[in-house]
């Protein structure tokens, strides 16, 4: 719902034109299925034709290594928002494990494309970009709470990639007066999410009968639902224009070990089942990356909405609604 004065129901700015790359991957869908609902005009980029589903979507096959064909599309989209659009970046390999394993292609993919992206919209005169980053790009924090102002130090190709994207819009900010946000998410889950993640293998587990099987219980991260995901990027979006770049860390803020994960799925399942640990001492980790959300909240007013439990229970529907 859209009232007329330009205003979301719970008060704050709609956005009239966006544009989405990446629009077909598991965060893409998401962010322009609520931003359709709210009367957002969505272009939305991708190279897979299944994006073509999305319906309410504009969308347009396009590969972000091709900067000829990318700025003639973001052309267009300046031309249709009058220059004032805003660009969600989701585009690239957001694989931890690909990325690992392929690294000179995901830095192709995930930082060339972001250059690319940002020089079409240098090129075109659209200075609205936001990124959504990770909270990977600290490594191994000192503290936790992590905030945006601790050091970065990524341990990863991914987190790694990320920060570089970080930095290229932290560099068109400067020297052309661009407005960059950089999200940097907590551990995102959902349907769709890669099935190697541990969330989908304690659901996939959860959905069958037996024990739960899992490396070890006791890290801890902060987690995430796709749809809180989303609505936080537009959070952060719909805002006056400003020039200049920022990062602000988008999750729960809350601290939730695997023991503690894998529990909230049994009972969002309706099931009591044995957790067993078969390695605790994988590479998994032992140590905490939990954010803070404070300058989300000092920003934007608001939090997550979705519980654990609530998130969690909600997967398992759209996974069932999925195998039907």
């Amino acid at each position: 719902m859209i009232l007329n004065n330009g205003l979301g129901v719970d008060g704050r700015a709609t956005i009239p034109h966006a544009l989405v790359t990446g629009v077909d991957g598991f965060l893409g869908r998401a962010l322009a299925r609520r931003l359709v609902a709210e009367g957002t005009k969505v272009a939305g980029l991708d190279r897979e034709a299944e994006a073509k589903n999305l319906s309410g979507v504009d969308y347009v096959p396009v590969d972000i290594l091709e900067l000829g064909a990318l700025a003639r599309v973001v052309g267009r989209f300046a031309e249709d928002s009058g220059g004032a659009g805003i660009v969600f970046h989701l585009a690239g390999m957001a694989h931890v494990g690909e990325c690992e394993q392929h690294p000179a292609r995901a830095f192709q993919v995930n930082v060339a494309g972001t250059a690319n992206l940002l020089e079409a919209c240098r090129m075109t005169k659209v200075r609205r970009v936001v990124f959504p980053s990770t909270a990977l790009v600290y490594g191994v924090p000192v503290r936790v709470p992590v905030e945006e102002t601790d050091a970065t130090a990524p341990v990863t190709m991914y987190g790694a990639n990320k920060l570089a994207g970080e930095a290229l819009l932290q560099g068109y900010a400067g020297a052309y007066g661009f407005d960059c946000t950089a999200a940097r998410l907590g551990n995102v889950y959902g349907q769709t999410a890669a099935v190697d993640s541990v969330v989908s293998i304690i659901l996939r587990q959860v959905r069958q009968a037996g024990p739960l099987k899992l490396q070890s219980l006791a890290p801890v991260r902060d987690f995430i639902f796709r749809e809180d995901a989303a609505e936080g990027l537009i959070r952060l979006a719909a805002r006056p224009f400003s020039p200049g770049w920022r990062a602000v860390n988008l999750s729960s803020g809350l601290a939730t070990s695997i023991r503690e994960m894998a529990l909230a799925a049994c009972r969002a399942a309706g099931r009591n089942a044995e957790i067993l640990e078969t390695d605790p001492t994988s590479g998994g980790g032992q140590g905490e990356l939990v954010l803070s959300v404070s300058r989300l909240y000092n920003e934007t007013g608001w939090r997550t909405i979705w519980s654990l439990e609530e998130g969690l229970r909600q997967t398992l529907r759209d996974m069932e609604t999925e195998d039907r």
